[in-house]
């Protein structure tokens, strides 16, 4: 790991960290920082705000979730679109999952703050949109803003259940997730979102 890689993950670790002991206050980036055993200036040079901060992490553990899904579809050319995405979906459960309790936090946050809901809203959507070129989606315009909408409401949906779900291999996540992409696809093809040849494979 580079020195820059091992700041990144030292920030990444300290903001949840500091998120379990003080339920995501708005805190200084310089305590941040210190927290995390780095500069206000190598902070600075990731995330100007708290905002801009929460939205790095994120993008932080996105980016490892996406990495790893596309080194497996790499193996699995077979696999169809909608199994890579709910593949990909469950992997970005499974690598937030020893940050539930913070992450919890960092919604209750993102209630009392609308411009933080908003940007991790945003942060959100770019990832799902990663995730559909990884699985082979080659929508683009309102088709591909549509459908990463929609696979952005069945992730909002599936987040109750994960922050619950204590099941060694996320298995309720899993069913529900699985459950809830399958409801999207019919009302993707019924909007004309998805094609129905898309949907005719039942694992499609």
């Amino acid at each position: 790991m580079t020195a820059e890689a091992e700041i990144d993950a030292r920030i990444c670790e300290a903001f949840w960290q500091m998120s379990e002991e003080q339920g995501f206050p708005r805190l200084a980036l310089a305590q941040y920082a210190q927290a995390a055993e780095c500069t206000e200036s190598e902070l600075m040079l990731r995330a100007s705000d708290y905002i801009q901060l929460s939205c790095f992490v994120l993008a932080y553990y996105d980016q490892k979730s996406l990495m790893e899904s596309a080194a497996d579809f790499a193996d699995a050319d077979d696999a169809e679109t909608y199994e890579k995405i709910l593949e990909g979906l469950i992997h970005r459960f499974e690598v937030l999952a020893p940050y539930r309790s913070g992450f919890d936090k960092l919604h209750a946050a993102c209630l009392r703050d609308p411009a933080l809901g908003m940007a991790l809203v945003l942060q959100l959507q770019q990832t799902i949109g990663k995730l559909l070129g990884l699985s082979g989606d080659q929508s683009s315009g309102f088709i591909r803003m549509a459908r990463i909408k929609g696979v952005f409401a069945v992730v909002m949906r599936v987040r109750k259940t994960w922050l619950n779900d204590r099941t060694a291999d996320l298995s309720q996540t899993l069913n529900m997730l699985d459950k809830l992409l399958r409801d999207a696809q019919e009302w993707a093809v019924s909007l004309r979102v998805l094609g129905a040849d898309e949907a005719a494979d039942p694992a499609a």
